[in-house]
């Protein structure tokens, strides 16, 4: 999506989450390497993962104003989940 073709600017802050998202492939080589998700079946890791990132990338497009609030979740700050513990997509906290 080009966002200068409708008319928004981004901040630079937004700019970097943007550029900071973690990449599929990167993140799939960390959750291979432990034992969390043995036996779940990789492409269903991977659609979580793609979800994730697509719901940050969102969020950080849709946020108002500099966005200097805005940061990427880390390890210390504990799971993501989307859509709440009954929604059927992966999340760390299982």
């Amino acid at each position: 999506m080009n966002h200068k073709k409708k008319g928004c600017m981004m901040d630079e802050h937004k700019k970097e989450l943007l550029r900071n998202l973690p990449k599929i492939d990167e993140m799939m080589l960390l959750l291979e390497k432990g034992e969390r998700f043995a036996g779940v079946p990789r492409e269903l890791v991977k659609k979580a993962c793609r979800l994730v990132v697509e719901e940050l990338r969102t969020q950080i497009i849709r946020k108002e104003g500099a966005g200097t609030d805005l940061r990427l979740p880390t390890r210390e700050a504990g799971p993501v989940c989307l859509g709440g513990p009954d929604a059927g997509i992966l999340h760390g906290g299982q």
